[in-house]
């Protein structure tokens, strides 16, 4: 059978199961890559649990690190509200300072 004839039979394929499937939509968004791997004469490596598999470690490290930034985050958060907090204790002390001089000189 040709790499023409197998894209066919995809493409036939595609066409019966429908879109109305769990099949269907997949195997039209997989085509491209079927035949472009057919093409280039690139058996298939994996089943597709290894690449489930693959992802979900993607998914799991991407989690991992969207913690990890989230709590650093937090932190930071903290830290500058709390600083914040400090300047405008300052501030007020400041300007509490400054207006009882100002009253004392105008008596």
């Amino acid at each position: 059978m040709s790499k023409d004839e197998e894209l066919a039979v995809i493409d036939a394929a595609i066409k019966k199961i429908g879109s109305n499937s769990y099949l269907g939509p997949w195997l039209r968004d997989i085509r491209p890559e079927l035949e472009r791997t057919l093409r280039c004469d690139i058996e298939p490596q994996f089943a597709m649990s290894h690449y489930r598999h693959l992802a979900g470690q993607i998914l799991s490290s991407a989690r991992d690190q969207a913690d990890r930034l989230k709590s650093q985050a937090d932190e930071y958060k903290a830290r500058t509200e709390q600083e914040a907090r400090k300047m405008v204790d300052n501030a007020k002390h400041y300007a509490a300072h400054h207006l009882r001089k100002a009253l004392e000189e105008v008596e």
